[in-house]
């Protein structure tokens, strides 16, 4: 194990510190909130989106204790910045069920066929 970089030496070394050097601590960070098991980029991964949401966060209370002083109204979240998107866009959605519907006519022509 090597003692600046911890088990996560073991894997494709040369990128470590490239990370670190772009994101400085994300090393850390990863570190923190590795699991057992856990390779080293998934680790970095969700150590780089937690501290991303930790900075989105930041921002936005940023941006609400200025309008505050300006008396104006809180902002939703949503109304802020790109947040968080949850689910499939409409367009994915519909490719999806193009797709689908075509794969399960393929397969009963297949099937009528043999």
């Amino acid at each position: 194990m090597d003692e600046n970089y911890g088990t996560f030496a073991t894997e494709n070394r040369g990128f470590i510190p490239a990370i670190d050097t772009i994101a400085p601590g994300i090393i850390e960070q990863a570190r923190s909130v590795a699991v057992e098991g856990e390779d080293w980029m998934s680790a970095v991964s969700r150590a780089m989106a937690t501290v991303a949401m930790a900075d989105y966060q930041r921002r936005l209370l940023n941006v609400q204790l200025e309008r505050a002083r300006q008396g104006l109204p809180p902002l939703a979240a949503s109304e802020y910045g790109v947040g968080v998107s949850v689910g499939i866009d409409p367009a994915t959605r519909n490719l999806l069920l193009i797709g689908g519907v075509a794969l399960v006519a393929l397969l009963l022509l297949a099937r009528r066929r043999a």
